[in-house]
């Protein structure tokens, strides 16, 4: 078997679910919908009660358009204050009406529930709230839960395997949002595959792959014999010979740096015997450099493989072989394998020239118990191997179809079906199975984030953002991402158009203050330290997207919320809190800058200091700060290189939340980040004056126990940096800045409820002398008094 690190497998716990199994007596998340269209009544999960309905759809498949819903959980608060919660449905909270007016909630569990009656064509639901600590916001998926799931319906689980055994390709279906699911295109299939695996194959497709979804169709060793033997007749036109490839150890690394490892394991999709199916190396190569054209309909997605990534990844699959799958095939007659092909329908499923496709009984005339459903198929039908449960739930479905378009199940089913959770944050923690350098962006709240004409450029046209990451956003089939475009829009509640940025007289004023606020002169924020600006790269390995293209991709209330406090959207972003402290009037005035020159795309004015962070290795500060999130020596990959005026520099490590050492002279050296394929440490310009010591200062309570930490963000307190961080629980800002007398760094504290006191470990360091506002240390520690607010300094000076 192949050497992966297995995936846990997904566990549905409800109709509707979008996270795994909570701990017993915990809340499970999401609410609980009853709804109801006269006719039939549905109870399932929902992630968030939002959606966008066009006229045809429906809130569940299930259920006509016209329906009523009631949902019902509880809502999580964090933090007691004044709440105003608004939206179309009915809102009660404690049993008291809360629909759009303000009213004071405690920190905890508060009872929800809402109902809501479509009366409009095409209705939008979206849940939003605002407080005194925040600005309105759509309540997001993770406030929402409920104590007890329903069970999944067998008619829902029907659905899904419908989907994944491909039921349609024969049955066909009036019901367009059922998917169709064919298999690999076999037109030249001799080209590629091994005589003796398909033979094999064909007995038993769940031997080679236990979760395998084709059938079996041939029953006797004959029958195999003579459609392997006319398969074999099937090559590509003008096909070249077998090529060989290099040889490398380089395969096993690239199937989990490229994100192969998120989809296939042992459990799911393995890959274990390919040596037995490929015919040659190079075979199995140009399959992985263009799935899709072996399988249009398939779940196997492009990855944007090189010629030589795909030649590595195939010679270290190919080392995996199937005993069982190498006896020799003794031959069959191509005629008669033909004639079983078209009769048996493997033409429905199947693109193979020449063959005709089977006609068979659509699906809304299909009969329980019988044809593939029956406990024991006839030798003419396909036979999948069904648990008594799986037949139950098929049963239950061709019972009871689905009456309309459900865009919200649709996009969660989608969702599950190409394991986006495999490497996207929603609704909850991705499903990584291996280490990243920079994860990919988190799917919550995409539907309210992503213009949709971004999104189809992305999901449709193969546009990326941040192509210089390892792990690879794939390319699937059509069939499947073309209408998430529309669902993302849907399941989030929002409009489906974009929103269009309005020209004032004072536009033109509004830009020039905005590149002045995006560049790195006096009074900017330096964004383009850190993103890049009209596909020049920002020079840091932590690289943001391109600024001329964000207008383009973000809408105008999430890039709104995201300027104004970006830890709340994604804690523990890169992203600064710029005007977390401003006051409200002066943050939104910056904030209408910044998007007024965002809205100018590709022609944005070049901001001030481009031309240092594109055209040149060195960074060298002039009169500005320069905070440099990258990859640097001796600090964790998540580091930030802070340039002071004055020669003064210092590494602030937000994985350990505190100061690593400070150096004189040039700021970076950035040439080994961004030059050739990069990846490497960016170099400091000079020698360390300053080394702290290998632990965390900070001590909440006991002096002798290490804390735990989290990193929260920072932002620009008078041009320079303020970390943001937990110790304990307990909130802390550090700011940092140079002395003004003499060469060294100045750290402010600033601690946010410290009944008991604290400690500051300063243990003596052969590179530098620290000193404190709080006194001198006493063996190594500095005491820390009580206080609901305290402040201190400590000073790390230079050896003179």
């Amino acid at each position: 078997m192949l050497g992966v690190t297995a995936l846990k497998p997904f566990v549905t716990v409800a109709i509707l679910a979008t996270a795994a199994l909570p701990a017993a007596g915990a809340l499970s998340p999401g609410l609980v919908a009853n709804a109801t269209d006269g006719q039939r009544t549905i109870t399932f999960v929902s992630s968030t009660p939002n959606f966008s309905l066009t006229e045809n759809q429906s809130i569940h498949p299930q259920l006509g358009r016209s329906f009523k819903v009631e949902w019902n959980g509880v809502l999580q608060i964090t933090r007691a204050g004044e709440y105003t919660i608004s939206g179309t449905p009915e809102i009660f909270l404690n049993g008291q009406r809360a629909s759009g007016t303000p009213i004071q909630l405690g920190a905890g569990e508060v009872p929800l529930r809402m109902n809501f009656e479509r009366r409009e064509a095409s209705p939008a639901v979206q849940l939003r709230w605002q407080s005194e600590f925040f600005a309105p916001e759509p309540i997001p998926a993770s406030a929402y839960g409920h104590e007890k799931s329903p069970q999944t319906s067998l008619a829902e689980e029907g659905r899904e395997l419908v989907e994944n055994l491909g039921c349609v390709s024969c049955h066909k279906t009036e019901a367009t949002f059922v998917r169709e699911r064919r298999g690999p295109v076999l037109s030249d299939v001799g080209g590629r595959l091994k005589p003796a695996w398909i033979y094999k194959w064909l007995a038993s497709p769940r031997e080679f792959r236990h979760d395998a979804s084709m059938p079996v169709l041939l029953h006797m060793d004959e029958e195999r014999a003579d459609v392997t033997a006319f398969l074999m007749t099937l090559t590509a036109k003008n096909s070249s010979p077998s090529q060989t490839v290099p040889g490398g150890d380089r395969g096993e690394a690239l199937f989990r740096n490229r994100g192969c490892v998120a989809c296939h394991n042992n459990a799911v999709a393995p890959l274990a015997g390919l040596g037995s199916k490929y015919r040659q190396t190079s075979e199995l190569a140009t399959y992985l450099l263009k799935p899709l054209d072996v399988s249009p309909h398939g779940r196997m997605p492009d990855m944007f493989l090189k010629r030589d990534e795909a030649n590595y990844l195939a010679e270290w699959l190919m080392a995996s072989r199937e005993a069982s799958f190498e006896a020799p095939f003794r031959g069959g007659d191509a005629g008669r394998g033909r004639a079983l092909i078209a009769e048996r329908g493997c033409a429905n499923c199947h693109t193979i020239d020449g063959v005709s496709k089977l006609t068979a009984k659509e699906f809304e005339v299909l009969e329980p118990d019988k044809g593939c459903l029956a406990p024991s198929p006839s030798r003419k039908a396909a036979r999948y191997g069904l648990t008594e449960r799986q037949r139950a739930a098929l049963s239950a479905y061709v019972k009871s179809p689905d009456e309309s378009e459900a865009p919200v199940q649709d996009f969660h089913r989608t969702v599950k079906q190409l394991n986006c959770r495999g490497c996207h944050e929603l609704n909850g923690p991705a499903q990584l199975a291996f280490e990243v350098n920079q994860a990919p962006p988190p799917l919550t709240d995409s539907g309210n984030k992503l213009r949709p004409t971004w999104l189809d450029q992305v999901l449709n046209h193969k546009k990326r953002v941040r192509p210089w990451m390892e792990l690879r956003m794939p390319h699937f089939a059509t069939n499947y991402v073309a209408p998430l475009v529309g669902w993302f829009v849907a399941q989030a509640g929002v409009a489906s158009e974009d929103e269009v940025p309005l020209t004032t007289p004072g536009a033109v004023e509004l830009v020039r203050h905005g590149v002045k606020l995006v560049g790195r002169d006096e009074g900017g924020l330096s964004c383009i330290n850190c993103h890049d600006f009209r596909g020049e790269p920002s020079g840091g390995e932590m690289r943001g997207p391109d600024m001329t293209e964000m207008y383009d991709r973000i809408r105008d209330d999430w890039l709104r919320r995201w300027l104004r406090d970006p830890a709340r959207i994604q804690p523990g972003t890169a992203m600064p809190a710029f005007f977390s402290d401003m006051p409200a009037s002066e943050a939104e005035a910056k904030i209408n800058a910044i998007i007024g020159t965002l809205a100018a795309g590709r022609h944005m004015p070049t901001p001030a200091g481009l031309s240092d962070a594109v055209q040149a290795y060195l960074l060298l500060v002039k009169d500005e700060p320069i905070v440099f999130r990258t990859f640097i020596q001796d600090s964790s990959p998540r580091s930030i290189a802070i340039g002071l005026p004055g020669f003064n520099s210092f590494v602030f490590d937000a994985q350990l939340c505190r100061l690593r050492y400070a150096w004189r002279g040039d700021f970076l050296d950035v040439k080994p980040v961004w030059s050739d394929r990069g990846g490497a440490q960016a170099r400091i310009l000079g020698p360390k004056y300053y080394t702290a010591p290998n632990v965390f200062p900070l001590r909440i309570g006991n002096p002798d126990s290490e804390p735990k930490v989290e990193f929260k963000g920072y932002n620009l307190l008078n041009r320079f940096p303020q970390f943001q961080y937990l110790v304990d629980g307990v909130a802390v800002r550090e700011w940092i800045t140079p002395l003004t007398n003499q060469f060294g760094l100045r750290r402010t504290f600033r601690i946010f409820d410290l009944p008991q006191g604290g400690w500051f470990i300063a243990l003596a360091s052969k590179e530098g002398t620290v000193t404190s506002s709080l006194g001198d240390p006493v063996e190594g520690k500095i005491r820390i008094p009580p206080g609901r607010d305290v402040m201190f300094d400590v000073d790390l000076l230079t050896p003179r």
